[in-house]
Parts: C-alpha cells; structure tokens; sequence
C-alpha cells in the first residue's frame, strides 16, 4: 500500500512499516499526544536469578496456555519465542544457539528520518501483534 493508506491505518492504531523494514523498524501512533513514533528492536542476554527457575505465566508461541519456566525450556530449544503474560507485546525471550544464550527482544524508541523514497513508495504494511510479520 501506499504510504497515505498506511498512514491512515496507523491513525486507527496499527503498526506499520515498509515491506523491506519488517522486522526492523515499525511506526505507531501514540493516542496520547497524537504524534507518530518510531521502534526498532533492542537484542541483549536475558538477564535472570535463581526466582527465575520457578517463576510461573510464561507464554509461547502459538499458544494461549501459561507455562512455569522450566516447562518453556524444551520451546526454547525449539526455536519457539516466549514471555511473560504482563510483558509489553514486543517484549519476548528466545534461545541463541550459537552463542548458548537467552536472548531478550524489546522495541526501543529512537528517532527515525525517513528518505524521500520512503514517502513515494507503495510496499508499506500494516504488522501483525508481534511485528515481525506483515499483514496483507
């Protein structure tokens, strides 16, 4: 779509992005000062305690079932995401393979400048609930 369907679609509380950015960067529109705010993803290892064994109200992937953590483990490994119940919607935990770690995605805010190119082109989309997917 072109970007004044996509910003009409933001206006009515999407996310959207442009097809090349899925993943990336998204925008939404924040209903309390009415302006237009940029994200993109934050990665760092999942910093945790012993609590952590035990805590309880993990989610994943595909699933409306709540798990205590060491039943989220073998997800983990198999590439599923997971996350509390009251975490932010962006906000998931995942296993790094390669480097043996928890890894932790949160959407930051920074201050994005979009190019000309941008305002003209027609692959913008509107973004499913966890951003990393376009919705056609």
């Amino acid at each position: 779509m072109k970007l004044k369907e996509a910003m009409i679609k933001m206006m009515d509380g999407s996310k959207v992005t442009r097809k090349p950015w899925v993943g990336s960067i998204y925008f939404i529109m924040n209903k309390e000062t009415h302006k237009v705010e940029s994200y993109k993803p934050h990665l760092v290892a999942f910093l945790f305690n012993e609590e952590i064994m035990i805590s309880d109200g993990w989610k994943i992937d595909n699933s409306e079932d709540t798990y205590y953590f060491y039943d989220i483990i073998p997800f983990l490994q198999q590439g599923y995401k997971a996350w509390m119940k009251d975490w932010n919607e962006d906000s998931y935990i995942y296993y790094d393979e390669s480097n043996k770690y928890l890894i932790i995605l949160k959407m930051e805010y920074f201050s994005y400048m979009p190019d000309f190119e941008s305002f003209t082109a027609d692959d913008w989309v509107v973004l499913d609930k966890n951003f990393m997917t376009s919705v056609v």
